[in-house]
């Protein structure tokens, strides 16, 4: 396998090379197991792109969360490894807030347009709580990688085998599940329901599904459904658009971005999306602006599907050399960030956190 099953989501995208490039295109995109669809015609789903630009001070952005249409926050690492939140003010960004205690940030989430949770890495997890754009103290806890608050006061953070309660930005409960190792994304459709991504603990038998989800209700991991492909594929990003779906992405082997979408009502997978037309090498995580739009951060690339059928239908191709989208947010369709870094000699360590604003059309 290319990865190691231990390591973050985000340490992984750390070590990957960087591509992106600024290019509006109508695409042919595949689907396993099925013929490939035409050049999208006038009228057909559509990226626009707006201009991007660097955030000095940053090493590289990994997540990002729109807490209201003028206010998004991003997370991610300067140049010497310290933890950094960046409020993106209306399309400006504020100078980055280093965190003392957080060597790096996974994930950001946001229960209303003022307060937001960030976690990331330390000795052990690190839990931030953000007002207005503003990082408070770091808060010791569990291990963890992936954070979502289903309300104003609640938030679930997990990663490895840990499932963090934080109440009102400060850290409540830290439980352990024996369920789904190695936990690597959460996101939620209600208040009580969510969906884990992790690695698969089932016997695979003559197949290699490597990846897994749960359904986790009130915090409790229920039982893992390993993800089917026929490919060995590592899917460790999920996106809860509203009841019934939830949009799990990954990457087959670090070449090709892959995708299913699950139904809650019976825990059943769709069949897997394969993109490559594009270029994506890895879905991370997902927005869905319009009942019919779902948008994929791929690497280098940004995907599109149509929501009711899941199909791929385009998307903007991203292929400069030094540049590379790792997370993205919609608060509604015409309003979205995307956020990432690009390799520049130019600054401390040689890479820089770069932002892209864009549309779903």
């Amino acid at each position: 396998m290319r990865r190691d099953l231990g390591m973050s989501a985000t340490a992984r995208r750390w070590r990957r090379a960087a591509a992106i490039s600024i290019a509006v295109v109508s695409v042919s995109v595949s689907v396993v197991g099925g013929a490939a669809a035409a050049p999208a015609a006038p009228g057909a789903p559509t990226i626009a792109l707006g201009s991007s630009f660097d955030v000095a001070g940053t090493g590289e952005l990994v997540d990002v969360a729109c807490a209201s249409p003028v206010l998004c926050v991003a997370v991610g690492a300067n140049a010497t490894g310290e933890g950094v939140v960046v409020a993106i003010r209306g399309g400006v960004a504020d100078p980055p807030r280093p965190v003392a205690g957080v060597a790096y940030f996974s994930s950001v989430a946001c229960g209303d347009a003022q307060h937001c949770v960030a976690v990331g890495g330390g000795p052990d997890g690190r839990v931030v709580a953000i007002t207005g754009g503003v990082p408070g103290v770091a808060q010791p806890t569990a291990g963890i990688a992936s954070v979502t608050c289903p309300t104003k006061a609640r938030c679930y953070a997990v990663g490895a085998d840990n499932v963090v309660t934080v109440i009102n930005g400060v850290v409540s409960q830290a439980t352990t599940t024996k369920r789904l190792p190695a936990m690597s994304s959460v996101s939620c459709v209600d208040a009580v329901t969510c969906v884990v991504v992790g690695r698969n603990p089932l016997p695979q038998g003559v197949h290699l599904y490597t990846s897994a989800f749960a359904v986790m209700r009130n915090g409790v991991v229920g039982a893992p459904v390993a993800i089917r492909t026929n490919q060995d594929v590592l899917f460790d990003r999920v996106t809860c658009a509203g009841r019934p779906y939830c949009y799990i992405g990954g990457s087959m082997l670090g070449t090709e971005g892959w995708a299913v979408r699950v139904d809650l009502r019976n825990r059943s997978q769709s069949r897997v999306l394969e993109e490559f037309e594009l270029g994506s090498d890895d879905f991370t995580n997902a927005s869905c602006p319009l009942v019919t739009r779902c948008v994929y951060a791929g690497g280098p690339a940004l995907v599109l599907t149509t929501r009711g059928y899941f199909r791929l239908a385009g998307g903007a191709a991203l292929p400069l050399p030094d540049e590379r989208i790792n997370a993205l947010s919609c608060v509604r369709a015409a309003t979205c960030v995307g956020v990432g870094s690009r390799d520049d000699a130019s600054h401390p360590g040689g890479a820089v956190g770069w932002v892209q604003p864009f549309g779903v059309g």
